[in-house]
C-alpha cells in the first residue's frame, strides 16, 4: 500500500500553490511527493474552501472557525472542519465530505466521533455534503437515522442548507435570452470570453422584447453581469448560438428553452468566481477568491445584489418562483429573503 503523505505537506502544497503558475504547481509536488492519493485529499480541500465561500456569500453566517486537524492526532481528537454561528444564534461543528458518485457512506464511529467532538463545544453536529457537484447538509442525527448512507436522490430534499443558511430555489420559466458581442479590438466593458474578446454589449430579452442592456457607453444595470454568469453557464447547455458580425466582433445568443428550469442562490453567488481574473490575466481559484475576499472587495458580490437583480426581471413581467420552505412564491411577492 501506497505511504500516504502527511496532511501537514499536503496543505503546505495548498495555500503555497495559490501564488504559483501551473508549472511551478507541478515542480511542487514532485519536491513535496505527492501521490494520486494526495491530489483526491486535496480536492477535499478544495471542497472544504468551496463551502466555506458558499455559506458566507449566502449571507446567514456571524462567524466562521476553520480547524487545523494536523494538531488532532496529538490527543486523537476526531475534530470537524469548521465551527460556526449563524445570524440566528445557531452553533454548528461541520464536518465536509464530497464524492464524484450519486451517494457517499461514512462509518458510524465517524459521527459518533464527530458528534461527540461537537458536544465538547456546544455545537450541533452537521455534514455538509457534496454529491456530483450539489451541495447539501445533514444533522449526525440524520445521518445515524439513513445508516450512514446518503443518496442524492433520496435525501437531496431533506437538506438543511436552505433553513440554515438561506440557500434558495428558483424556478426560471422559458423566455428570458441573453445576446452578448465580443471584440478582440474594442474596450469593452470588462467581462473576458476568450477567444471571443471582451463584452462591448450585453442585451437581455424576455419573450423578444429588450428590458436590460450594458455598453461601453452605458453601464447603469452592469451589475446584472453577476447573475447572467450562471445563466450563461445553464443557458449554453439548452440554446447557444455563436456567429461571427465581421472580422472582430462575435454575437454569442443564449436562452432558456425549458419549459422550467432550476437555479439555485449559491450557484448565482458562486458563478462569477469561475470567471473571473485577476490583474495578471489570470482566472481565480476558489483560494485565491478567499484571499481577495478578506481585502476591501470582500462584500463586492452578495445575497441583496442576485436578489434584487433576479427581481428586476420579476418587474419585467417574467415570473421568477422562489422557494421557501418547500413552498414556492412569485419573487416579486416577496421581500427579500
Amino acid at each position: 500500500m501506497e505511504k500516504q503523505t502527511p496532511i501537514e505537506k499536503i496543505r503546505d502544497y495548498y495555500e503555497i500553490s495559490k501564488y504559483l503558475d501551473d508549472t511551478q504547481k507541478v515542480e511542487l509536488k514532485k519536491i513535496l511527493g505527492l501521490t494520486s492519493d494526495d491530489e483526491n485529499r486535496l480536492k477535499g480541500l478544495e471542497n472544504e474552501t468551496e463551502f466555506l465561500i458558499m455559506i458566507y456569500l449566502l449571507g446567514w453566517v456571524k462567524d466562521i472557525v476553520a480547524i487545523d486537524e494536523s494538531a488532532s492526532p496529538l490527543t486523537g481528537t476526531k475534530t470537524t472542519d469548521f465551527l460556526v454561528e449563524t445570524v440566528s444564534g445557531k452553533k454548528l461543528s461541520i464536518e465536509v465530505k464530497s464524492s464524484k458518485n450519486d451517494e457517499i457512506k461514512f462509518s458510524k464511529n465517524l459521527v459518533l466521533g464527530k458528534k461527540a467532538f461537537s458536544e465538547k463545544y456546544g455545537c450541533e453536529a452537521y455534514f455538509a455534503i457534496k454529491l456530483m457537484g450539489h451541495w447539501m447538509l445533514f444533522s449526525d442525527e440524520y445521518i445515524l437515522k439513513r445508516n450512514c448512507k446518503i443518496s442524492l436522490s433520496k435525501d437531496f430534499l431533506k437538506s438543511e442548507l436552505d433553513d440554515i443558511f438561506g440557500e434558495r430555489i428558483f424556478l426560471f420559466p422559458r423566455g428570458l435570452e441573453i445576446l452578448s458581442i465580443y471584440s478582440n479590438k474594442k474596450k469593452g466593458i470588462g467581462i473576458q470570453n476568450p477567444p471571443y474578446g471582451e463584452a462591448i454589449k450585453i442585451v437581455f430579452k424576455i419573450s423578444g422584447r429588450k428590458v436590460y442592456s450594458i455598453t461601453t457607453n452605458n453601464q447603469e444595470f452592469k451589475f446584472l453581469t453577476y447573475v447572467s454568469e450562471n445563466f450563461h453557464d445553464v443557458m449554453s447547455n439548452q440554446e447557444q448560438i455563436i456567429r461571427k458580425l465581421d472580422t472582430d466582433r462575435t454575437l454569442i445568443l443564449e436562452r432558456f428553452t425549458q419549459d422550467f428550469t432550476l437555479l439555485k442562490l449559491s450557484c448565482f453567488l458562486m458563478a462569477p468566481i469561475k470567471h473571473m481574473r485577476n490583474d495578471s490575466g489570470e482566472l481565480y481559484t476558489l483560494e485565491s477568491f478567499k484571499e481577495l475576499m478578506k481585502g476591501k472587495d470582500k462584500t463586492f458580490i452578495s445575497r441583496e445584489i442576485i436578489l434584487g437583480s433576479l427581481n428586476l426581471f420579476d418587474k419585467e413581467e417574467y415570473p421568477i418562483t422562489m422557494f421557501i420552505k418547500k413552498n414556492g412564491y412569485r419573487l416579486g411577492d416577496l421581500r427579500s429573503e
